[in-house]
């Protein structure tokens, strides 16, 4: 990223050498699609302001989500293209839903399959 103001502050710093730093700024509506983190990474991810709704799918029915010709994920678990998509409906009954809401800070196993939506 041309811009990336975080990681060129979180840089001054001599202790920090991780370098998946991530600031993520989303209005109301705005939207994460269904992804798994960067080299199976875990996370933890704070809201500082408005509400998240996440859904996380456990890695033992990730491959549920999968096109099973494309090997490519749906943008929502949501999607209805069950002829691309056909373990979603399965998938769906493992899904967990969070509500986060502002000053509450959520962990993100490594391998779980997870999207979120913002919430002014």
């Amino acid at each position: 990223m041309v811009d990336d103001w975080y990681n060129k502050y979180a840089d001054s710093s001599p202790e920090d050498i991780d370098d998946f730093r991530f600031l993520y700024l989303g209005e109301d509506g705005s939207f994460t699609p269904l992804h798994h983190d960067v080299c199976m990474s875990h996370s933890w991810s704070t809201s500082i302001c408005g509400i998240k709704s996440w859904t996380l799918i456990p890695p033992e029915h990730a491959h549920l989500l999968y096109n099973p010709k494309t090997n490519l994920l749906p943008k929502s678990i949501d999607s209805t293209d069950s002829a691309s998509f056909p373990g979603l409906e399965e998938a769906r009954k493992h899904m967990i839903n969070v509500t986060q809401f502002p000053g509450e800070t959520i962990f993100v196993p490594s391998g779980w399959h997870h999207q979120v939506i913002n919430h002014g």
